[in-house]
């Protein structure tokens, strides 16, 4: 409530309104956009199954199915999918095709394609952007940057595992590997990086 407060009261709102899941927050959202013809919003869709969040805002908070449709139907809503079985399930759910658009990773695959091919000095950098939390796996970026020492890893974010994660490159001497901390969206470079790795567990 607090974060779709914070959102609404916002004078520099942009024009496109992103939000991870179809948790309550989106719900909100999708609400205020309906009578908000200037934005649009996107939902990043990741989990399917029992995990299937517009099941979640069924049964988490006892609102009906039909209602959940018909709010999330808009066509200024489009949900970023991860996978064919999410698209079908939105598809059963009464959702428009037009309204869902193909992600992997949350990277839009021919975007990423076009920003990274011959482009010799981005091909060595990789980045990792996210929670420093043990479910995020970093282990796995500190290994790699052990085994493949021509290549360079950026580490941006806060979390619980960031003062283990730099201990474990010090006691080790990793060279290629850096942690920034938390970088505000808008003075991070993303031209930098050929790359986005994406070591979580769940991914």
């Amino acid at each position: 409530m607090l974060i779709f407060w914070k959102y609404v009261t916002s004078k520099n709102k942009n024009n496109n309104c992103y939000v991870h899941q179809g948790h309550l927050l989106a719900l909100l959202a999708a609400l205020y956009i309906r009578l908000n013809p200037k934005i649009k919003l996107y939902i990043k869709i990741a989990n399917s199954g029992f995990k299937f969040d517009l099941d979640l805002l069924t049964s988490r908070y006892k609102i009906p199915k039909k209602i959940i449709t018909k709010i999330f139907s808009h066509k200024r809503i489009s949900f970023l999918c991860l996978g064919g079985e999410i698209k079908s399930e939105l598809l059963h759910r009464g959702i428009d095709i037009q309204q869902l658009i193909d992600f992997r990773n949350g990277v839009q695959i021919e975007s990423t394609k076009k920003h990274t091919e011959n482009c010799k000095s981005r091909r060595t950098e990789f980045l990792f952007l996210g929670r420093l939390e043990k479910v995020k796996n970093l282990d796995f970026i500190v290994a790699c940057a052990r085994k493949h020492v021509s290549y360079n890893f950026s580490i941006v974010g806060e979390g619980s595992e960031k003062y283990r994660i730099q201990n474990l490159i010090s006691e080790n001497n990793i060279k290629n590997i850096r942690i920034y901390g938390e970088i505000p969206q808008e003075r991070l470079n993303f031209y930098k990086y050929g790359w986005l790795i994406l070591p979580s567990l769940a991914e």
